[in-house]
């Protein structure tokens, strides 16, 4: 099955469509947080605004969940209230709604609504009774007519709408999200997990004709079911958020760290890369991982690609460069399977890919799929763990954990002997401490500064009774170095 673009055509290459929709977001002067609920204070009950002092309340059972700072709704009745006139949206020239959330599976084939700030009509003046009129809308889910997720502006009801949907996409996955809705003077935009859904002319539309009755969180303005899952965060901008500061508010993820998105996570003890995702269910369809330094390690017995782990059993994957410096795979179109890629929401690893070492330089770059559209070219961020959260040192050389008398030899064994290899992994554990392919006196010097912090002068100075196994000029760099400290 090949992809779609959003045409609903076949294309080879719809990523072309979400760089053409990144260029059309204008990006228009600075936008002023106005209004933020982080839902990490108060009684369980209040929804304090940290920024403003437009507070409101959680309604018929749903809770703040102080500690893991969220607001919890069960999908039956419960929602949150925020003061509407003291928000006065009608009174912005353009504004940004921004929600993290995760919906459940329970909402699944129902109309849902993050927030919705409008009003609800009374029936008179000829309008419809009990229907949303006049409002700003973040929707996750429009499942009954096949629908995907949506952000709009109403200047009406339901069918004086201009917004932005999600192809057939609505977020009923349990997954954490991130929806963002902008207008600003002519034009209105969504974004999905950072990236730009696509752009709709205003046209006569105008926030100044939104109603300030109502702001509900989990609520829609209309008779359909309340939503069920977690908001973990809403704000509300005074302009419409440029696309680039919308991609990096979701790398950066929540204030209260409530998930991280897509990224490689390294296991400094096992050299381990895990692909993770806590924000959404993501599919990769390319990647690639490259190291300066060439600290990757390759298959066999290192990097498991998803071609041969066995991660995605629907696809068939495409090895590409496989080096100590890159390392590359594809799902291509056409080679087989659904060509939908892997889903990260769950970690997928990729094997002991990465050579236990202080160099801490890979760049892990992506293709992503949504099910609609390709985006090439997506920085994944890579996170280390292990060792006590901190790098191997400069001078460890043997990377146990510690600076001792092993890296010591280690040193003496090379120092000024020619040393084979051309990558700085391949001469740092001969003692090429500064990265230019030899052992000398820059590399001694850099290794007794590094010792000395690590455990103190007089241990370095217990180090001359090792037995040095080179020439006895080492002997007097080492003792010319103890009687010159303070000019090292």
């Amino acid at each position: 099955m090949s992809r779609l673009a959003f045409s609903g055509t076949v294309t080879a290459r719809p990523a072309l469509m979400a760089l053409a929709l990144a260029a059309s977001f204008t990006a228009p002067s600075h936008a002023v947080l106005r209004h933020q609920y982080l839902f990490n204070t108060g009684d369980g009950t209040q929804i304090l605004d940290s920024v403003g002092t437009a507070h409101g309340s959680a309604l018929n059972g749903a809770v703040v969940s102080i500690g893991d700072s969220r607001l919890v709704l069960d999908g039956v009745d419960d929602y949150a209230a925020l003061p509407g006139p003291s928000i006065a949206v009608n009174t912005y020239s353009a504004v940004s709604l921004e929600m993290w959330l995760a919906p459940g599976t329970i909402n699944n084939n129902r109309w849902t609504v993050g927030a919705h700030l409008g009003r609800t009509s009374s029936g008179a003046n000829g309008e419809l009774a009990n229907l949303g009129y006049d409002y700003l809308m973040l929707q996750p889910t429009r499942a009954p007519n096949g629908e995907g997720s949506r952000g709009a502006i109403s200047n009406g009801t339901f069918n004086a709408e201009v917004g932005v949907t999600n192809g057939s996409r609505d977020l009923a996955d349990g997954q954490l999200h991130h929806i963002v809705l902008t207008v600003d003077s002519t034009t209105v935009g969504y974004y999905v997990d950072g990236l730009p859904i696509g752009t709709a002319p205003l046209g006569t539309f105008s926030l100044a004709n939104v109603s300030n009755d109502l702001a509900y969180l989990g609520r829609s303005l209309y008779p359909d079911p309340y939503l069920q899952g977690s908001i973990y965060e809403f704000r509300i901008f005074d302009n419409a958020l440029p696309a680039a500061e919308v991609t990096t508010r979701f790398q950066t993820g929540c204030v209260d760290s409530c998930g991280e998105p897509l990224r490689l996570e390294i296991d400094r003890a096992t050299g381990i890369g895990t692909f993770k995702n806590n924000l959404s269910s993501q599919g990769v369809v390319a990647y690639s991982v490259a190291s300066a330094a060439g600290a990757l390690r390759t298959q066999p017995g290192g990097w498991n690609p998803i071609a041969t782990s066995g991660a995605d059993p629907n696809d068939t994957w495409s090895i590409g460069t496989n080096t100590n410096i890159l390392l590359e795979e594809s799902d291509p179109l056409g080679g087989g399977g659904p060509d939908d890629g892997v889903t990260i929401g769950s970690p997928v690893s990729i094997g002991a890919l990465w050579n236990k070492s202080p160099f801490e330089d890979l760049v892990v770059t992506a293709t992503t799929f949504d099910g609609i559209t390709e985006t090439t070219g997506v920085s994944v961020p890579v996170r280390f763990i292990g060792n006590g959260g901190a790098a191997f040192s400069r001078s460890d050389l043997d990377v146990d954990g510690d600076l001792d008398g092993a890296d010591y030899t280690r040193l003496l064994d090379n120092h000024l002997e020619p040393l084979t290899g051309t990558t700085r992994i391949e001469t740092f554990a001969l003692g090429d401490i500064d990265g230019d392919l030899d052992n000398d006196f820059n590399d001694f010097r850099l290794f007794k500064n590094d010792f000395i912090a690590a455990n103190g002068a007089a241990a370095f100075a217990a180090l001359q009774a090792v037995p040095e196994p080179t020439s006895a000029v080492m002997a007097v760099l080492a003792t010319a170095l103890l009687a010159t400290r303070r000019r090292v």
